[in-house]
């Protein structure tokens, strides 16, 4: 097995307790894990300081500059402090990797992602739960709960930043990160992972705040499908939505979500014609 090292992002109670589950049980696969989390998230500290091989980064970047939840900052911080090198798996706290992982079907200079399935309610899982009761979830893509990578790839190394750190939730960085690579060099493994909870849901936290500012942000934009989880009650309710903000020493990159794009475009009025002479 190849030397494979993992980072992930784990903040509120919620995470801390899909990490319990999968944090020891990952580290199979890995030769150590960086888990990114803030200041006040104690429990997610006690989690990892149980986990061999596992390490705690401490940061309060994920709401600086007027974010809510800027997972591309905190991931940032965690390349540098993990270094860019070698085989990486980017991968969500509630994502449960399975028995094995093909490495020999990795191909050079490709990103790497996975299919899910989707467990909505965590607390079903237990060690002898069987994944195929659950459900396969459709995703465009090697999209941010598994992308596997190798980061001495060339096409990363003139890039300014990997993860966009201008997404104010955790949407965004992700996507971005994709686009440093060609569509024919965009793979996915055939593996699948387990996800504990709901997919498009905490994008701006777990709290009940949070989640309704999720609610108003997919229906404001015309996501539909991740509208359709939530009540337009918690539309009503979600205070303001900040979708971008402007860290200092990294260069606003010209990305925008494609549901969110289109939008924007959307709601712009036609350029009025040119008139003659």
């Amino acid at each position: 097995m190849p030397k494979l090292r993992g980072i992930t992002v784990a903040v509120g109670d919620w995470y801390a307790r899909t990490l319990e589950i999968c944090l020891i049980r990952n580290m199979r696969h890995l030769t150590e894990c960086l888990v990114v989390t803030s200041p006040q998230d104690e429990a997610v500290q006690a989690v990892v300081a149980k986990v061999p091989g596992a390490k705690a980064l401490v940061t309060d970047a994920f709401t600086r500059h007027g974010a809510r939840f800027n997972k591309g900052l905190a991931l940032e911080e965690g390349f540098a402090a993990m270094g860019r090198h070698g085989l990486i798996l980017i991968h969500d706290a509630d994502i449960l990797l399975p028995d094995s992982i093909p490495f020999d079907r990795l191909k050079p200079d490709t990103i790497h992602g996975a299919r899910r399935r989707i467990l909505e309610d965590p607390s079903q899982w237990h060690p002898g739960f069987t994944w195929e009761r659950c459900n396969p979830h459709r995703d465009g893509g090697p999209v941010g709960f598994f992308q596997l990578f190798d980061g001495d790839d060339p096409g990363l190394a003139s890039k300014p930043y990997w993860y966009d750190p201008s997404f104010a939730h955790a949407g965004g960085g992700d996507a971005y990160f994709i686009t440093h690579w060609p569509k024919h060099k965009q793979a996915i493994l055939p593996i699948d992972v387990l996800h504990l909870g709901p997919a498009d849901s905490h994008w701006f936290g777990c709290d009940e705040a949070s989640k309704d500012m999720m609610a108003r942000f997919v229906t404001d934009n015309g996501w539909s499908k991740a509208a359709s989880k939530f009540t337009s009650e918690q539309v009503a309710r979600a205070g303001v939505v900040v979708h971008r903000v402007v860290v200092p020493g990294y260069e606003p990159s010209t990305y925008e979500l494609p549901f969110v794009a289109r939008t924007i475009a959307a709601r712009t009025p036609p350029a009025l014609p040119t008139p003659p002479g």
